[in-house]
């Protein structure tokens, strides 16, 4: 009877080895996980190893008291402790390898790097947890750690990559105001007077989409009034509209932009605005006067103003500066009383320049609320006029949770910039304003503008156009 011959250590070693084909190891950065806590479900997917470093979970521990974004950290911590206790295909790494790298131990993108070389090294190990997976992929948002990642990890056959899934990319028919031609005879009246063309065949015009209507006869089409999509209708706009004494305000002709979002903010049945534009195009001063004239008609019961508090260096917050919350927030929101003042101008004797005080009180006088964002979460607002401005500066996370607090009757407005994001995590790809636009943009709970042309001066208008 023939024996089975002995095998050898080596024999029995690759017997054990686990072929993991198709599937990866998934080393996601600190910025990843705090813009989407949810992103560790998206990478452990199709049998990926995804690998948290320890320096990682250092800096999200460290930023879980954070007024800007300690919430979410703390949601990224909780999210990973829980797959670490069902066992999850997710593990913890605690190595850093430096070797013939010339990385700074310092700094902790550096170690966050050794660590991602620690995770390289260790794959091509028999007896390592890394062993089999097919590539080692690391996943951050961050130009500089790209950037470093990429040099250390060239040989070592390192991806680099960002995080896709919070990558949007706008389409231009998303900011395009559309132009139609109309003649006159096609053009009706309803019982209002209110002017309106009934849209037939496939019409490519999205619900509350803009447009500028041109009539007259062939080849002389002329500028007629600005209109949006409603059902089936085109309806055509007042170009007279205002607010709190606010009129559209052009240069040389009707700003149909302005007309639009005056539209958009005076109408009750649009409950979220987004206004997107360079500098003095009239985003906010616009938006404040809607809310005030809301406020006046009792069509809502508080007129809120926040933004997003972007410090020049990332450790400041709010805490430091006196006084109580409005005073610590309000160098953040001088543009809002400018506005205010251009809106209600005050009397000489109520005015005292340079008085912070007296400036809040003024604001609250006109029923202008202050409300910084880290103060929202958990709130419910029912009956308000919301204005959010320098929204490009909100994450997509941010964004959900400020929409998610609307209650009943209650409208939210959004003014940005996407050419002047200040927030270093985000891009034009990844800000949560492109990204509520392009996936809210269709609804007719929904109204967008795009603004180009600038009113503030000819200075600004030459600046946005050649600058």
């Amino acid at each position: 009877m023939a024996t089975k011959p002995a095998q050898s250590s080596k024999d029995v070693a690759a017997e054990n080895i686990i072929v993991r084909n198709g599937k990866n190891i998934v080393i996601p950065e600190t910025s990843v996980l705090i813009d989407d806590p949810e992103s560790v479900f998206e990478f452990i997917k199709g049998g990926n190893l995804v690998v948290i470093l320890w320096h990682v979970i250092i800096e999200l521990d460290g930023k879980k008291k954070s007024r800007d974004v300690g919430y979410e950290a703390q949601k990224a911590i909780k999210k990973i402790h829980a797959l670490l206790l069902s066992k999850a295909n997710i593990v913890v790494e605690r190595k850093m390898n430096f070797s013939k790298t010339e990385l700074d131990k310092s700094l902790p993108d550096h170690r966050i790097i050794a660590g991602v070389n620690s995770v390289l090294q260790e794959k091509n190990r028999l007896k390592s947890p890394y062993f089999g997976y097919d590539k080692v992929k690391l996943v951050t948002n961050d130009y500089g750690m790209q950037i470093f990642a990429r040099e250390v990890g060239a040989k070592s056959g390192l991806i680099v990559e960002f995080y896709q899934k919070d990558r949007t990319k706008l389409r231009k028919e998303a900011f395009v105001i559309r132009t139609k031609n109309i003649p006159f005879d096609l053009i009706k009246k309803n019982q209002d007077k209110n002017e309106y063309y009934p849209l037939v065949g496939n019409e490519k015009i999205p619900t509350n989409g803009p447009v500028i209507v041109c009539t007259g006869e062939e080849s002389n089409w002329q500028p007629y009034c600005a209109a949006v999509r409603q059902g089936n209708n085109l309806v055509f706009l007042d170009s007279n509209i205002n607010a709190s004494g606010i009129y559209p305000k052009g240069n040389s002709h009707p700003n149909w932009a302005q007309i639009i979002a005056l539209h958009f903010l005076t109408d009750d049945n649009v409950k979220c605005v987004f206004l997107q534009g360079g500098a003095g195009t009239g985003k906010t001063i616009l938006a404040l006067a809607a809310g005030l004239d809301g406020k006046r008609r009792k069509h809502y019961s508080r007129l809120i103003v926040s933004r997003p508090t972007i410090p020049l260096n990332e450790d400041d917050n709010l805490g430091w500066l006196p006084g109580d919350i409005n005073q610590k927030f309000y160098p953040w929101l001088l543009p809002i009383r400018q506005n205010l003042a251009i809106i209600r101008p005050e009397k000489k004797k109520e005015e005292k320049e340079g008085d912070e005080k007296n400036e809040l009180d003024i604001m609250l006088k006109h029923g202008v609320e202050v409300q910084p964002l880290a103060y929202i979460r958990g709130s419910t607002f029912n009956n308000c006029f919301i204005i959010i401005d320098e929204s490009q500066n909100l994450t997509r996370h941010q964004m959900k949770t400020i929409i998610t607090r609307a209650g009943r009757g209650t409208k939210i407005v959004f003014t940005g910039d996407l050419g002047q994001i200040d927030n270093p995590r985000l891009t034009r790809e990844n800000s949560g304003l492109t990204h509520a636009i392009a996936r809210m943009g269709r609804d007719s709970l929904v109204g967008i503008v795009n603004f180009q042309q600038t009113v503030r001066s000819e200075l600004v208008e030459l600046a946005e156009r050649v600058l």
